[in-house]
């Protein structure tokens, strides 16, 4: 994935899978992960069960490769499970419930699904809010 991310046929899956590259909080090292990603106000929104997200907290510069772009930001994780259910329920409003395989989630049945079920569904979820810092037009 990381390979076509970087390659000119990145449009075939840039529209809703990026490159997220951060420094690991004891080793110094720098990580690159494919992540799946949505945009709510000119943020990149990004969820995960994977613990890489700790490196993140309290806010951490990061750089991504996103639509064929390099950019830079901030990523903030929301580890709370209620912020996690807030933010897939938004997602689920614009995009729809089949849409939610794309963040790693799969909702079961024809209807949308309630809050207490939803938040059920999203255990172990962490929301990473990532707040664009370079000089770039928003990703839409």
């Amino acid at each position: 994935m990381s390979r076509l991310l970087r390659s000119p046929l990145h449009p075939l899956v840039s529209d809703s899978i990026m490159l997220l590259t951060f420094t690991g909080s004891k080793t110094g090292r720098e990580y690159t992960t494919p992540v799946g990603y949505w945009v709510k106000n000119g943020h990149l929104i990004v969820t995960t069960q994977s613990p890489w997200w700790r490196n993140l907290k309290g806010g951490q510069p990061v750089s991504m490769q996103v639509q064929g772009q390099h950019r830079e930001g901030i990523a903030t994780p929301h580890p709370d499970p209620e912020d996690a259910t807030q933010y897939i329920k938004e997602f689920i409003d614009r995009h729809g419930t089949d849409a939610t395989r794309r963040l790693g989630i799969r909702i079961r049945g024809d209807r949308e699904p309630t809050l207490d079920e939803l938040e059920a569904g999203v255990e172990g979820t962490v929301v990473i809010d990532i707040e664009l810092t370079d000089d770039k037009p928003p990703v839409r």
